[in-house]
């Protein structure tokens, strides 16, 4: 009878801890979902419960410091990145959003670093090199900006991102007709690109290709009919 017993507890207790640890993944599941969904509050209510009942996750402190960071709660987004990296140093997202935090808060060395540590790990990882080249733009390390671009263009030639901070760079290292180039061929690759127009638009307004700007504008104007700068700067160039 003891040991029917002492059977019978170590099966409740079994299915007990099977239960939690499904209730906690459901939870953890319905959390990401709400987050997918851009509920953030609601996101973060289901990551602290996680939480609560397993603080030595990694995972729902990173999930809940995305939800923080599109609230604006910048610091305790970057509190759960530092939380969520010292239990499991491998979350490459979490290197990326906190670099993203340091970027924000004009700490490109700090930002730098992160997205290195990040590329350490996942060395092709395309988000880590485009958010590293910025940082290298901030820094005025330009090659080295250059360097991390070609790199996400070799994996994806028409990465328009990619093309547009290339053209940045080139700016900054004052090659105005190359990044001219790089930013008419993302507006190629991508017409849609208002980022790409608006470029391309500065660009040839300050190398008094007015007429090439006024096209830039005029296309701009459709794709963003309600930017007010838009028509400040088609005017200024008329």
């Amino acid at each position: 009878m003891k040991k029917y017993i002492l059977t019978l507890i170590a099966l409740v207790t079994t299915s007990i801890c099977c239960l939690a640890q499904l209730n906690t993944n459901r939870i953890m599941q319905i959390g990401r979902n709400a987050l997918y969904f851009e509920d953030y509050v609601l996101s973060i209510q289901y990551f602290n419960r996680v939480i609560n009942v397993k603080p030595y996750l990694a995972d729902p402190y990173y999930y809940r410091a995305i939800a923080k960071f599109y609230l604006d709660d910048i610091s305790g987004a970057n509190n759960d990145c530092d939380i969520a990296l010292d239990i499991n140093p491998f979350i490459i997202g979490a290197y990326n959003l906190r670099g993203i935090i340091h970027l924000r808060q004009g700490n490109s060395n700090e930002a730098l670093n992160d997205f290195s540590k990040g590329l350490e790990i996942e060395p092709d990882n395309i988000n880590l090199l485009m958010n590293c080249g910025i940082a290298n733009i901030n820094l005025k390390e330009y090659d080295k900006a250059l360097n991390n671009y070609d790199k996400i263009l070799r994996y994806d030639k028409r990465n328009v991102s990619a093309i547009l901070y290339r053209g940045i760079a080139l700016v900054q290292m004052g090659d105005s007709l190359k990044a001219l180039d790089e930013f008419s061929r993302a507006s190629q690759i991508n017409s849609s690109s208002a980022d790409a127009f608006t470029y391309k638009g500065m660009l040839n307004y300050q190398l008094k290709h007015f007429n090439e700007a006024l096209n830039d504008y005029n296309h701009l104007q459709e794709l963003r009919p309600m930017d007010p700068n838009v028509y400040i700067n088609r005017a200024i160039t008329r």
